[in-house]
């Protein structure tokens, strides 16, 4: 297998991973906090304060910065395996 096609691949699967883990991710933060999840963390007029809004943002993008990690890094393990 190709390089690019390679990283196509991982790429592809570390997306689709991500969109699937975020909403793990997203479960976990409604049953920590008593308000739930925004529908839009950046609309002020949701009642919403700036720490819970930035603690929301930080939560979500590093959990979907690690799920991605681990997809892709199991993804190229994986297709190692298969290819070479």
């Amino acid at each position: 297998m190709d390089k690019d096609t390679k990283k196509i691949l991982v790429n592809g699967i570390a997306i689709l991973s991500a969109f699937a883990l975020k909403k793990v991710a997203e479960k976990l933060i409604e049953k920590s906090t008593e308000d739930g999840i925004p529908d839009e963390p950046e609309n002020p007029s949701n009642n919403q304060t700036w720490p819970q809004a930035i603690a929301y943002a930080a939560i979500s993008g590093a959990a979907i910065g690690v799920f991605r990690l681990i997809a892709e890094r199991t993804a190229n393990q994986q297709l190692e395996k298969i290819y070479d």
